[in-house]
């Protein structure tokens, strides 16, 4: 199946196989996070978070893969691999920082 995929590229380029385009250079003007604020209740509760960066002409890029998430009180929710979890009740923030822009996205825990 790999060979297939791998030969199907070489010879006919499409979206499957296509690159996403690189963002502009410099910082973006600002970080967008979907959802805006997260609320996790119970303790199979999680949460992905995409970053958008707003750049000042208007164009926007998903930097969902290369930002850096951080929870600012690891006793209320935790990352792992890009997935907000809960720990334990309370209130927190995650930080994303991207491309030098920095974004916060209030988090609810109710465990």
């Amino acid at each position: 199946m790999l060979r297939f995929l791998v030969a199907a590229c070489a010879l006919a380029p499409s979206a499957l196989c296509a690159t996403e385009p690189a963002p502009p250079q410099g910082a973006p003007k600002e970080l967008v996070a979907f959802p805006k604020a997260v609320k996790l209740s119970g303790p199979r509760a999680e949460q992905r978070v995409i970053v958008l960066g707003v750049w000042a002409d208007g164009r926007t890029f998903d930097l969902t893969r290369t930002a850096s998430l951080t929870s600012t009180h690891a006793k209320v929710a935790a990352l792992d691999r890009g997935v907000l979890r809960p720990v334990g009740d309370g209130t927190t923030e995650l930080v994303i920082e991207a491309l030098g822009a920095k974004a916060r996205v209030p988090v609810t825990v109710e465990k």
